[in-house]
């Protein structure tokens, strides 16, 4: 722990093939691996390249969305081949699917429209809550990704 703190590398025992994950060592291992990528790499990728470590490890120090901004590449849905979804487009979108209603609407709803990766890209970008309050509609209850709260 104190080793990595102060940036210092060490081996650690038998039992462990490589070192302890840090920001820091994410950052360098990232910046080695996506070169000259102009799009935020797939899972597959991580795993096509050996990197199944760093992919784990960019999950506990905030999220693929943190470090693809970081390193300004725009992201597509991690699991295919599905376009980029910016906030600006989850926000068109979602006002498109809401039309005259006044409350957000269920996933299946998102689902039909085939908007499953809007759906996807509202819940890594702040969730249902946040995007219905930007939208000014309310999420009734039981909706959102979490239960009503019991009385």
């Amino acid at each position: 722990m104190w080793a990595s703190r102060l940036g210092v590398r060490y081996g650690q025992g038998k039992r462990t093939r490589c070192l302890l994950w840090t920001e820091d060592r994410v950052r360098e291992e990232l910046t080695e691996f996506l070169g000259e990528r102009d799009t935020w790499p797939k899972m597959g990728d991580f795993r096509r390249c050996g990197k199944e470590g760093l992919r784990r490890a960019l999950t506990r120090f905030g999220g693929m969305q943190r470090w693809a901004d970081e390193f300004d590449l725009p992201v597509s849905n991690f699991r295919g081949p599905h376009p980029t979804w910016t906030d600006e487009r989850i926000d068109f979108e979602v006002h498109r699917l809401i039309g005259d209603r006044n409350e957000w609407p269920r996933r299946r709803e998102f689902n039909a429209a085939g908007l499953a990766g809007c759906y996807a890209a509202i819940w890594r970008t702040g969730g249902v809550a946040a995007w219905a309050q930007r939208c000014g509609v309310p999420v009734p209850a039981g909706r959102g990704g979490r239960k009503p709260p019991s009385r």
